[in-house]
């Protein structure tokens, strides 16, 4: 998974619509679309939902709780 990817796993993971994931890193609604069906995709997942429950999962929700948005590289801010 790229860092992008993880950034918005990690927003995803705390609820936030793609409309907000796209304000917080500064990218179009579109391009969050395009990194959440390839997350879905990487991860054979069907739905955001999917999504939130694997991040909880693999420690990503208590990471979330810390990522302030724009201040994290995209390889930087999640949980290997």
């Amino acid at each position: 998974m790229t860092g992008r990817e993880r950034q918005i796993v990690l927003r995803v993971a705390q609820g936030k619509s793609n409309k907000l994931v796209a304000r917080e890193l500064g990218i179009a609604e579109g391009t969050v679309k395009v990194h959440i069906k390839r997350i879905l995709r990487k991860l054979a997942l069907h739905s955001r939902v999917d999504i939130a429950v694997w991040a909880v999962d693999h420690g990503y929700r208590d990471a979330a709780a810390t990522v302030p948005p724009r201040d994290r590289g995209a390889d930087e801010g999640a949980p290997e």
